[in-house]
């Protein structure tokens, strides 16, 4: 069974940013902002993200395939993982454990962006919906 982006991206959110933990629970993070009014631009709940994995994975399952690949964006976004630009780091993204991993990756999610790109455009929300279809 496929886990959910949203769910395996709010555990790294918790994962991650663990140091921060503080912060986002009090809503101090400009990061969790961010997140937070980027969905709410998209009209999607930002519940969906809260730690309560059982409501959030429920909110996540209602969403559109679509509605989801702005869930991704939302966070990539809040993290500048995705710029303003439309690029993604992906340099930050291909972080393998030797050089040459993280080269292998780099040329793989180099590629898939670039169909994904090519594909949907400049919407955000299509082009995470696509890298979700080609298991990235």
């Amino acid at each position: 069974m496929k886990t959910s982006p949203a769910v395996v991206l709010a555990l790294c959110f918790v994962n991650v940013f663990g140091n921060s933990i503080t912060e986002l629970k009090n809503g101090s993070s400009r990061v969790k902002v961010n997140v937070r009014q980027c969905l709410t631009d998209y009209h999607i709940d930002p519940a969906v993200l809260e730690l309560d994995i059982d409501r959030n994975d429920d909110l996540y399952s209602k969403l559109s395939e679509e509605k989801k690949g702005c869930v991704t964006a939302c966070v990539y976004r809040g993290f500048n993982w995705l710029r303003p630009d439309g690029s993604l780091d992906i340099d930050l993204l291909c972080e393998g454990e030797t050089p040459e991993e993280s080269e292998a990756e780099r040329k793989r999610y180099t590629k898939i962006v670039a169909e994904c790109r090519a594909e949907v455009g400049k919407d955000d929300c299509k082009f995470f919906n696509c890298l979700n279809l080609k298991d990235l």
